[in-house]
């Protein structure tokens, strides 16, 4: 019987350069990394978002760094990607010379830039959509859940030789032959983006090692997984997860298991060149994420506006190596 393929995932619609029939998995060298970033636009006295997508691209036309900048849904949003790199460390390397590029071109214009996971009190309804045919055609699809979604994301490809479902916090990327991580939040600080690339980046490869030897890798019904996920994101590091891997639904610090899995990962990180930048890790279990600091500035005097002000500072003070 043959089998059918609905038009969504095999037309020309589904990917910039064809369908996931055409793809790149296998064409390039295994467990290389990408990284993209989005960014938000802001006022530099008002700290609010503003809608100057335009005015950046226009500024950065014809600079080498071009290609990788580009519009997102909303117009107050820039998302970055790095070139293919082959460990955390070269994506060390290229994050930092993308946000100092981005900053200098952003101060030109009065403006500043921030990386986090959603800002804290500009409106959604105030936010314009990128005139682009791709982003009418995604509002018109998707209408009020698409206009609300005034986030803004850190994904991480690695590449791989194969793939089967597609989903939306992990999915292949047809076009560039990778496995694409999309749930985590945009990270203030750029040593943490490195650190969760070099997790990602062991991870992948430990689970396509485990699948070569042909072991089981274990599965989970959804509802358990769902909510692990939302109590992740609503208490953050400090949450109360389900130890799945046991089998017996106690309740663990989501920072424990991520210590357990980081014995798993070493060895692979080790092999891959990005043990120093996996250790990052540790460091943000030890000192807290993105969001721990967010809520000590806000603790301190009650004020949102300081907090973004916080996030553009911090995002800005990523300077290129020497």
């Amino acid at each position: 019987m043959k089998q059918i393929y609905p038009s969504s995932i095999t037309g020309p619609s589904f990917a910039q350069g064809g369908s996931v029939l055409d793809h790149a998995f296998g064409q390039g060298e295994l467990y290389t990394l990408g990284v993209e970033e989005e960014y938000m636009l802001l006022d530099s006295e008002t700290f609010d978002l503003v809608q100057h997508i335009d005015t950046v691209l226009a500024a950065v036309a014809g600079h080498e760094l071009e290609a990788q900048m580009k519009a997102e849904l909303m117009q107050s949003v820039l998302e970055i990607a790095t070139p293919v790199c082959r460990s955390a460390a070269d994506v060390d390397r290229e994050l930092r010379k993308m946000r100092d590029y981005v900053t200098s071109v952003a101060s030109a214009k009065s403006l500043r830039v921030g990386s986090a996971g959603t800002h804290p009190f500009s409106l959604f309804e105030r936010q314009r959509i990128t005139a682009r045919d791709r982003y009418r055609a995604l509002v018109d699809q998707m209408q009020y859940v698409a206009r609300r979604e005034l986030i803004f994301g850190l994904h991480i490809h690695v590449a791989v030789d194969d793939y089967t479902h597609i989903w939306w916090d992990i999915r292949p990327h047809p076009r560039l032959g990778t496995v694409e991580i999309r749930i985590c939040d945009a990270v203030t600080r750029v040593e943490d983006a490195v650190a969760l690339a070099a997790y990602c980046q062991a991870l992948v490869k430990l689970y396509c090692e485990r699948f070569e030897r042909g072991e089981e890798t274990r599965s989970y019904h959804r509802i358990l997984t769902s909510e692990n996920k939302w109590l992740a994101a609503r208490y953050g590091l400090e949450a109360p997860l389900m130890d799945l891997d046991t089998g017996s639904r106690n309740r663990v610090p989501v920072a424990q298991l991520v210590r357990r899995r980081l014995r798993d990962l070493e060895p692979h990180a080790r092999e891959l060149g990005s043990e120093r930048e996996l250790e990052g890790i540790r460091a943000i279990l030890g000192k807290g994420n993105g969001a721990d600091r967010q809520l000590r500035v806000f603790n301190a005097n009650r004020d949102v506006v300081e907090v973004v002000r916080e996030i553009a500072s911090a995002t800005e003070a990523a300077a290129v190596p020497a």
